[in-house]
């Protein structure tokens, strides 16, 4: 006589088993993640680390920002290339001329960045000047005073 098999038994064959429950307690797991989460907050991952030029080139940015002209040094002697763009297209010397700062612009000049390279927007150092300018409230002009007269030449 045959014995009836339950219909678990059955269908245990038929259908897919649900996963395995990780091993541990809850918090246990939460602890983990947080573990691995910290262990490097500071690193990229590999396929997204900046090459040595890369790098250089985002550290003179900052100088410019900055102003800092021992910053500005350090990055070129790293290799960073005076006339670097970032992704809108705009050297360093466009952002000093934007945050009119005049003295930035000028070591920029004398390290040999190019007055005449345009953005993606067609917009030159000078134009970057002008339309900080603006937004500042002063015009230049012919008469405009130190603080305002723009370094490059026209």
């Amino acid at each position: 006589m045959k014995t009836k098999r339950p219909i678990n038994e059955i269908l245990k064959g038929i259908l897919p088993q649900p996963a395995a429950k990780p091993r541990g307690s809850r918090k246990a797991r939460q602890a983990g993640f947080r573990k691995a989460a910290l262990a490097a907050p500071d690193e990229k991952p590999a396929a997204k680390r900046e090459t040595p030029l890369e790098w250089a080139n985002t550290r003179l940015f900052e100088a410019v920002a900055r102003g800092d002209m021992p910053g500005i040094d350090s990055a070129l002697e790293r290799g960073a290339d005076i006339n670097a763009r970032d992704k809108l297209g705009r050297t360093p010397l466009m952002h000093a001329a934007f945050d009119l700062n005049q003295k930035v612009e000028a070591y920029l000049m004398e390290k040999g960045a190019s007055r005449g390279l345009i953005d993606v927007d067609g917009r030159s150092a000078s134009d970057m000047r002008q339309i900080a300018l603006r937004l500042k409230g002063t015009e230049p002009s012919e008469n405009a005073s130190e603080e305002t007269r723009p370094v490059l030449p026209k």
